[in-house]
C-alpha cells in the first residue's frame, strides 16, 4: 500500500533541497573564483582561444574585456541568488507558527553542519 506524503514534509524536503543547493553553490563559489582560480582560468581561455583562432592583438584584448564582463555579471547573479535564498527563508518563517519555526531552523540549522562537513 502506498502511502502520501504530508505537505509538511513535502515543504521540509523542498527546503532542503533549496539549502542544500544555495550550500553548494557557496561552496563551489568560495572554492573557485573566489579563490583565485579566475585570473588562471581566465588567461587559460585567453591562451586558448589565441592558439586555435590566432587572434589579433586587437580581439585578444576585445575577448579579455568580455571575459571580464562576463565574470563580474556571474558575481552579480551569485549575489543575487543568495540574496533569493536568503529572502525565501525569511518568507518561509514568516508563515510558519513557533513550534514550527523552530524545528525549521533546527532542520536548516542540521542541513549546514551537515554540509560544512563536506
Amino acid at each position: 500500500m502506498m502511502r502520501s506524503c504530508s505537505p509538511a514534509f513535502v515543504l521540509v524536503m523542498f527546503l532542503c533541497g533549496v539549502l542544500v543547493g544555495g550550500l553548494s553553490d557557496h561552496w563551489w563559489m568560495t572554492q573557485s573564483a573566489r579563490k583565485g582560480a579566475w585570473p588562471e582560468s581566465r588567461a587559460h581561455v585567453l591562451e586558448q582561444i589565441n592558439e586555435d583562432l590566432s587572434l589579433t592583438p586587437e580581439q585578444a584584448q576585445q575577448l579579455g574585456d568580455i571575459l571580464d564582463d562576463a565574470m563580474k555579471d556571474f558575481d552579480a547573479l551569485h549575489k543575487r541568488t543568495h540574496q533569493v535564498r536568503l529572502d525565501t527563508r525569511d518568507r518561509i518563517r514568516a508563515i510558519l507558527t513557533e513550534p514550527q519555526r523552530q524545528k525549521f531552523e533546527a532542520s536548516m540549522a542540521r542541513l549546514q553542519r551537515t554540509m560544512g562537513a563536506q
